[in-house]
């Protein structure tokens, strides 16, 4: 049996669970032929940790996913262009939000900006950057497929120009603790570096800073006002870079 069907198999079969399918790999668990099939045929395109457009980053972190199930234009995903990921909570200050909405749009036309496709904070970002025509690769939190998204008209204007990745199959139409933090790891995964909006500890925001930080990954912070309960100012104090503009990131990086 072809061992990337394997691994499709094992991920709808174990729906994403990187332990569960870990498990199974390991144990050499004996899979039906007639199932491998049936999941063949339902049409998913997806890249495995066996195939050459799997990005090269994401190979050497902890835990890569064993599948990434994904719609739209998959070269994005290795183009030499780089890619930049956005972290902000889903409660963040009106400051935060249009800060990071200025910055992203300002880096539209120089960086691949990877995005979590997850809530209607994120969906607006999303479609500011594709209408000053910039690049979105989309994480979701649960299975890839419209029916799984948070607006349904957004993602199949992602799928035609754009790109939407996911770990789970489709049938993972919940989000949960283990969803958000294995997007949190593909958003960092496939990233160069990473821009802070407004983050707050123990949130899913927080998760793919840890992830960034883990990684080795630079880390963009957007500063706060005195007396601020996010901890951007804190990564700052830490060795975050202090950005208050997209000029000042391309500057950072020299180009």
């Amino acid at each position: 049996m072809e061992g990337r069907a394997l691994l499709l198999a094992l991920s709808v079969m174990k729906n994403g669970d990187w332990n569960a399918i870990f498990e199974a790999v390991k144990s050499k668990e004996n899979i039906d032929n007639r199932y491998v099939e049936s999941v063949l045929n339902i049409g998913y395109e997806f890249t495995t940790l066996l195939d050459s457009e799997y990005p090269d980053n994401l190979k050497h972190t902890v835990r890569p996913p064993f599948v990434i199930f994904y719609e739209g234009n998959i070269e994005l995903m290795s183009a030499e262009t780089k890619k930049i990921c956005v972290a902000n909570d889903n409660l963040s200050s009106s400051y935060s939000q249009e800060s990071i909405n200025k910055i992203c749009k300002e880096l539209a036309d120089k960086r691949i900006l990877v995005l979590p496709f997850n809530n209607k904070r994120n969906t607006e970002l999303i479609k500011k950057v594709v209408d000053v025509g910039g690049k979105v690769i989309a994480v979701m939190d649960r299975g890839i497929g419209k029916e799984n998204s948070c607006d349904k008209e957004l993602y199949e204007e992602l799928v035609a120009h754009h790109l939407v990745l996911s770990v789970f199959p489709r049938t993972v139409y919940k989000r949960t603790i283990n969803t958000e933090i294995s997007s949190s790891a593909l958003l960092v995964g496939v990233s160069d570096s990473l821009l802070v909006g407004g983050i707050s500890r123990k949130t899913p925001a927080s998760s793919t800073l840890a992830f960034a930080l883990e990684q080795g990954k630079n880390v963009y912070s957007i500063p706060f006002p005195i007396g601020s309960n996010y901890m951007n100012n804190s990564l700052i104090r830490e060795g975050a870079i202090l950005v208050e503009s997209g000029s000042q990131i391309i500057e950072e990086e020299g180009e």
